[in-house]
Formats: C-alpha cells, sequence, structure tokens
C-alpha cells in the first residue's frame, strides 16, 4: 500500500520537474528590436562542448545576417558578440545572443579608417528635417578627420594679428570642405521607430585625387586674376588692379588649407603671399595731396576741396575715395571718384562754422572693389591690409554781419536794447561776427521791434511784443531772409519789467524760428 504522504512529495516533486522544464518567453517566440541582431541557438547537453558549439552557431546566425561568410571574420565577430540569457533543461542549453547594428558598422569602418575618412550621423525622428540633420552629422564628421591647415605665412599673421579665434577659421574652412566632398559612400541605414542613422565613408586616396584637381583649378584661376592685375597695374589701371588682385585671392579660398606653391622666375613661392604683398605694394603707393595751399570755406556758402591721387607720381583715374569728418559739424560728401586728372573733389553742401578748424579724412576702402560675403575668410585678410588715406584741415569762416536795430514801446524807441545783444551772442556762438562799418560786412541783420501794454489784474501787468528778423545781402540789397513772431507777452509787477521780458522772449523765439 503507497503511503499518501510519499506520494503527494512525489507528485509535487513531479510537478515542479515539469516548471522547471517550462522554456522560457524568449526561446518560445524570438524577440524583436531593431538595433540588434538576434540569434537563439539550442544544443544538446549529450554533445561535447555544448556550449560553444551554441554560441558558435549563434556567431554564424549573426555573420550571416552581415553576409560575413568567412570563418577567420566569423571567428573575429564572436567575441563581440554580447551573451544576453541562457536555459538549460536536463537534456537542452538554450543561449540568447545579438549584436548591435549600429556598433557592428561603426566598428568596421573603423577597420577601414587606414583607407577612408568615415562618418557617422543620427537623430531623433521627432526632429524636423532628421533625415538632412544626420546627413549633415555625418559629412561633419568626415571633414574634420581632414587636416586643416594653414600653410601661407601672410594668412597665419592675419590670424594672429586680427584677433580671429584660429579654431573660427578653421571652421570656416571645414564647412567649405565639407562642401567639397565627392564620392561619398552610403555603408548603411539603420532606423528603428523613433531614431535614425547613417554611416559615410570617403576613399583617401580619391579624396586627395579630387583635392588636387581643385587646387590646380584654384591657382590656375588665380593666376590669371593675378596677371590681370599685374597688366592693370603697369597700364596705371588701379581700380582694376585693385579688384582683379582681390579676385585672385577670393579663387584660392577654398584651398587656403592647402599649401599654394607655385613656381615664379625659378623660384618657389605661397601663391596667397605673393598676391598679398603684391596688393599691398600697390596700394603703398598710391598718395593723395590737397592742391591748395590754404583751404578755407564760408560758412554757409557750399565749397569743395580738391585733391589729387596719384599712382608712382602718375594721375589715377576712376579711384573711389571715401570722406568723413573727424572733428568739425560739417557734413561733407560720402566719397568722390577721381577723374582723368586724378582730381578728387570733396563737396561741403553747407560749411558750418560752429567749429571753425574742420579735420577731414579720406580714404580707400579696399573693400569698394570687391563683391564679397560678409562670412567669407577672406575679409578678415582683405581688412588687415593698410589702406591709403590722408588727413586734412578746412577752416570754415564766419560771415561778417552789421546790425541794425529798432526797439520801441508804444511805438517809442526804447533807449536801452535787449534783443539786439541776445541775437548777436546768437550768430557769435556760430562763428559769425560783427562789425562796425556797413560797407565791410557781408550780411546786414535788421530787427524792428514794438511792444505795448496788456492788461492787468491782481497787481501785475502784461506786455505784448511784435518783431521781425530780416537778413539782407549788403551787396546786392537782397532780402535772403525773414522771420516774425507776434504777441509775444511778458509779465511783471511793472511795465518795464513785462516789457523787458516780452522783449527777451521775443528774441528766444526768433532764435527758435533761425534754428528751425
Amino acid at each position: 500500500m503507497i503511503n499518501k504522504k510519499s506520494l503527494l512529495i512525489s507528485m509535487m516533486i513531479g510537478l515542479c520537474l515539469t516548471l522547471l522544464a517550462k522554456k522560457p518567453d524568449w526561446i518560445m517566440e524570438k524577440p524583436l528590436n531593431p538595433e540588434y541582431v538576434i540569434s537563439i541557438e539550442m544544443s544538446h547537453k549529450s554533445e561535447e562542448n555544448y556550449r560553444e558549439l551554441a554560441h558558435q552557431a549563434a556567431a554564424i546566425n549573426i555573420a550571416d545576417f552581415f553576409e560575413i561568410t568567412d570563418s577567420l571574420s566569423i571567428q573575429k565577430l564572436s567575441p563581440k558578440i554580447e551573451i544576453v540569457k541562457e536555459w538549460e533543461s536536463k537534456k537542452e542549453y538554450w543561449i540568447y545572443c545579438r549584436l548591435s547594428k549600429l556598433e557592428f558598422y561603426r566598428n568596421m569602418l573603423i577597420e577601414q579608417s587606414d583607407d577612408y575618412y568615415i562618418g557617422f550621423g543620427e537623430c531623433s525622428k521627432t526632429t524636423p528635417d532628421y533625415l538632412e540633420i544626420a546627413k549633415q552629422k555625418a559629412l561633419s564628421e568626415i571633414s574634420s578627420q581632414i587636416n586643416v591647415a594653414v600653410s601661407g605665412e601672410v594668412v597665419n599673421r592675419v590670424i594672429e594679428q586680427s584677433g580671429i579665434v584660429k579654431e573660427d577659421f578653421f571652421s570656416q574652412i571645414q564647412m567649405k570642405t565639407q562642401s567639397q566632398l565627392e564620392g561619398i559612400e552610403v555603408v548603411k541605414i539603420l532606423e528603428t521607430d523613433d531614431r535614425y542613422w547613417i554611416f559615410y565613408k570617403l576613399s583617401k586616396q580619391l579624396y586627395e585625387a579630387q583635392q588636387q584637381k581643385i587646387i590646380s583649378d584654384a591657382i590656375e584661376h588665380s593666376l590669371d586674376f593675378y596677371n590681370e592685375a599685374k597688366s592693370d597695374e603697369n597700364k596705371n589701371k588701379i581700380a582694376s588692379a585693385i579688384s582683379n588682385y582681390i579676385k585672385s585671392l577670393q579663387e584660392l579660398e577654398h584651398v587656403l588649407n592647402k599649401p599654394l606653391i607655385i613656381e615664379i622666375s625659378n623660384e618657389d613661392i605661397y601663391l596667397d603671399n605673393k598676391i598679398y604683398t603684391s596688393l599691398q605694394n600697390l596700394l603703398n603707393n598710391i598718395k593723395f595731396e590737397t592742391n591748395q595751399e590754404k583751404l578755407v570755406l564760408k560758412s554757409g556758402k557750399p565749397g569743395k576741396v580738391i585733391l589729387l591721387s596719384t599712382f608712382n607720381n602718375k594721375p589715377i583715374e576712376n579711384l573711389k575715395i571715401n570722406f568723413i569728418t573727424e572733428k568739425g559739424s560739417s557734413e561733407v560728401s560720402d566719397y568722390s571718384i577721381s577723374d582723368a586728372n586724378g582730381e578728387v573733389i570733396l563737396l561741403f553742401p553747407d560749411p558750418k562754422s560752429d567749429v571753425q578748424l574742420h579735420f577731414i579724412k579720406g580714404f580707400i576702402n579696399v573693400n569698394d572693389y570687391c563683391e564679397i560675403d560678409s562670412l567669407s575668410i577672406i575679409v578678415p585678410i582683405i581688412n588687415s591690409l593698410i589702406n591709403p588715406e590722408i588727413r586734412f584741415e578746412v577752416l570754415v569762416e564766419g560771415l561778417s554781419f552789421y546790425m541794425e536795430s529798432v526797439e520801441k514801446v508804444e511805438n517809442v524807441e526804447s533807449k536801452g536794447k535787449i534783443i539786439e545783444p541776445i541775437i548777436k551772442d546768437y550768430f557769435i556762438s556760430k562763428g559769425h561776427k560783427f562789425v562796425v562799418d556797413k560797407n565791410s560786412a557781408e550780411l546786414l541783420v535788421r530787427i524792428v521791434a514794438n511792444s505795448a501794454k496788456g492788461s492787468g489784474a491782481m497787481g501785475f501787468v502784461t506786455s505784448t511784443t511784435n518783431a521781425t528778423l530780416s537778413i539782407v545781402e549788403v551787396e546786392s540789397s537782397n532780402e535772403i531772409l525773414k522771420k516774425t513772431v507776434n504777441r509775444i507777452k511778458g509779465v511783471s509787477n511793472n511795465i518795464e519789467g513785462a516789457t523787458n521780458k516780452s522783449f527777451e522772449k521775443a528774441a528766444r523765439k526768433l532764435i527758435e524760428e533761425l534754428e528751425y
């Protein structure tokens, strides 16, 4: 008779063995993960080295996904495979292995880096334009591996002297380099529901061949402009020479990270250095001078100053000269173009004598002779050039005035003058002068004013003034300006004080009219 207790124990052991023998879900249903190649393999425990056999089977299966068939490559791949889980029963051994697709292709390209520039780019699919962003990241990684250095000593000196951050300068060259990349191969594109990866490679041999062609073409085009500039310089076509020298530099913009060595007169030179020094030498030989011993203008009367521009003592035609007023209130024309005689006319449309001595600067701006993107790496090179300039003084003389004034109170001429000295002070502050002889004056200032008593209340009285100011040319007797103010009120506790205040306010109002 079977012992019930023994039977119960036996049943429990059997149940446990059954549960233990039940295969886990990852064996029954292969996991899905687009980022990995997954292999689940089984070997019989009766076989010798059953663990190694299962692992080898997983390696072969994963290698097959990547189209790897030779045993040596499979053997090299095997250590990189991750064992995620293991399970075994009494008779079976199961292994769950995987290999990251991302890591596989990354490592594969790294192994080719002796012969290829390689780039990886990735981006979240939630980002707008994620395809383009991932591509640009991969391209940037390739361009960053390409050596960026500046060979010409002039360019190196410009970087040091202009305060440009060298990394920023190189970054711009790298951007140019990236835009020139051709022959890039797409190795692999990977994506999941939420991420995107792209893998690029570029043959170093192909790239170097392309670069030699690009450099050769750039040097050829640059030399064409350089030779044109030299020809223009010899013909005294200075504006055209400046333009062609700059164009010659622009042709080299995208290859400044390469040694641009050419042979001239049996001598090896850096082409970019040669262009820069030739342009600077040309600028050094441009001279400006005034053809007037004393530069004097009259306040308020349009005038001009004539300069002479020369190159190696020969007049320069069609040269643009810019002007600014460094000290003084008179406006000048922004620029002028030299004529066939090398003369440059600077216009003063309205000279002002409040500051009698004006300091003017004339200069060439090389940027006027070219069209360059403000972000171009050529800009700091051009800006480092020393441009020819001239500084000169212009004396703006005030006009000579004679004053006639009649100030009346109740139509009776007043003995004292209130409006006259205020108006005189105003014109003197503008750099003009008053003379005692009418015949020696250029302009006559005539003031006619009359005040009248107004109403009064609470111990105060008022006075109102009408006043007219006229300016007349003495020589021609032509009236050139007339200003009138009416009913200007003054208030005081006596009529004399009210009259004085109304005269004073009338004078200030006339000055406001003159300023307007």
